[in-house]
């Protein structure tokens, strides 16, 4: 082998390991937002936030409501504890987004 194989070669690897490692990041920064049901119930409101769903609370505030009535901080905190959003802002939703 020549020195051009061997560059195209070391190229190669280290293409392929700079997308296993944008992979391996994109896994665990989508793992953090799981709710584990042992930590609380899916959707209950009085969960500890911090705990349950800590990074939401990084994000900014954008009050939603919940279809079971509940304000939260944001989409985020409502996907993570399992919510269904009614209307984005705080609750009760204006007489159109209801079912």
């Amino acid at each position: 082998m020549n020195v051009h194989e061997w560059n195209r070669i070391g190229i190669e690897f280290i293409n392929g390991l700079s997308i296993l490692i944008l992979a391996l990041a994109l896994a665990a920064s989508l793992s953090a937002c799981r709710q584990s049901p042992d930590r609380a119930e899916a959707g209950d409101p009085a969960a500890d936030s911090t705990e349950l769903c800590g990074e939401c609370l990084e994000l900014p505030e954008a009050e939603i409501c919940t279809v079971s009535g509940a304000a939260l901080r944001n989409s985020c905190e409502a996907i993570c504890r399992g919510q269904r959003i009614l209307c984005n802002g705080p609750c009760p939703c204006p007489d159109e987004t209801k079912p």
